[in-house]
């Protein structure tokens, strides 16, 4: 039933503390990513202005295994310098799970499904390249969630939709042959 399902988001990365950071941010207002999409609310950004643009940020949470996937949507900041590039990626206990690759600001948003089970520790970080002086790329993390469940919240909520859609008709039609 659709009761057993309502809420399979375990908790947004937002609402975690992360036990060590640099250049992660959990932002109020609203951001614009590359290709001109509008996030606000519940989003962070992970990115670095680095002494040539060169440099790492990152952000390190204690899971304790409690979580078995991670989903969200991930862009780049259009504040982001137009020539330069970085990588975003994410470890579990120190072994990478996702890599983007070296990307520009010509990234288009992505939704990702991470495995981390059993993950203690997961550390999410942004290796920026050699650029001029000030140049960074900055990573939106838009709806990033931890959930035991390996469905996300878009096809849950579509399956709950397509059960409603089923039950309507099934119950018209009952009552058409009464």
């Amino acid at each position: 039933s659709s009761e057993e399902n309502i809420d399979i988001r375990d908790v947004f990365l937002k609402t975690l503390t992360a036990s060590e950071a640099d250049g992660y941010y959990t932002d109020e207002g609203s951001a614009m990513d590359s290709v001109g999409n509008n996030y606000s609310n519940n989003f962070t950004t992970l990115g670095t202005t680095g002494v040539l643009g060169n440099g790492t940020s990152y952000a390190t949470f204690y899971l304790g295994g409690r979580y078995n996937y991670l989903f969200g949507k991930l862009a780049v900041n259009n504040s982001s310098w137009d020539e330069h590039t970085a990588s975003f990626s994410i470890y579990c206990d120190d072994n990478e799970v996702y890599n983007t690759g070296e990307v520009s600001k010509q990234f288009a948003p992505t939704d990702i499904s991470v495995n981390i089970e059993n993950c203690q520790w997961l550390k999410i970080m942004v290796n920026n390249f050699a650029g001029s002086d000030w140049e960074y790329i900055n990573f939106i993390l838009s709806d990033f969630y931890f959930s035991k469940s390996n469905e996300d919240l878009q096809t849950q909520t579509l399956s709950e939709n397509s059960n409603n859609v089923k039950d309507t008709y099934l119950n018209i039609k009952n009552k058409l042959m009464i």
